[in-house]
């Protein structure tokens, strides 16, 4: 396996989207990734880093750090930040499939689109870090599909 890394301050947020956008893209041309798989993979980071920074950080100075490991088969996803201990992965969606909010609660959304666009999602709190995990798998080209 290959590694990247990369460890942000956190920026205003259309800054901190265009270098999560710059690193999912040197991740996914790195892997060789279909445009497909790149574009569930920035889906994904986009959503887990904004969800950080709004609800995590709230507005306080903090960093995000994402590293990868990629191969021939997929790439691995990791994103540690400081904020509180929060489990993104034992939150259930509160209208799935745009389906109405329960009365009261509100969001979820995001964590619906990033489950079903990764192969694995996981987490742990450890030495004071929250830590996400992702995999997406590289998709093999189908042999049916005509060149471009």
């Amino acid at each position: 396996m290959t590694s990247i890394r990369a460890e942000f301050r956190l920026p205003p947020r259309p800054a901190l989207s265009a270098r999560v956008a710059a690193f999912v893209g040197e991740l996914a041309a790195a892997a060789g990734f279909s445009r497909n798989a790149a574009y569930r993979l920035r889906l994904v980071c986009d959503e887990l880093t904004a969800n950080i920074v709004e609800h995590g950080y709230g507005g306080r100075v903090g960093a995000i750090s994402l590293c990868a490991d990629y191969g021939p088969h997929c790439a691995r996803l990791r994103i540690e930040h400081e904020a509180s201990p929060f489990d993104p992965t034992a939150i259930e969606p509160v209208a799935p499939y745009g389906g109405p909010a329960p009365p009261g609660r509100v969001g979820g959304a995001g964590l619906l689109l990033v489950r079903g666009s990764v192969d694995c999602f996981a987490y742990e709190y450890a030495q004071g870090r929250n830590r996400v995990f992702v995999a997406i798998r590289r998709e093999e080209p189908d042999p049916r599909a005509r060149p471009r």
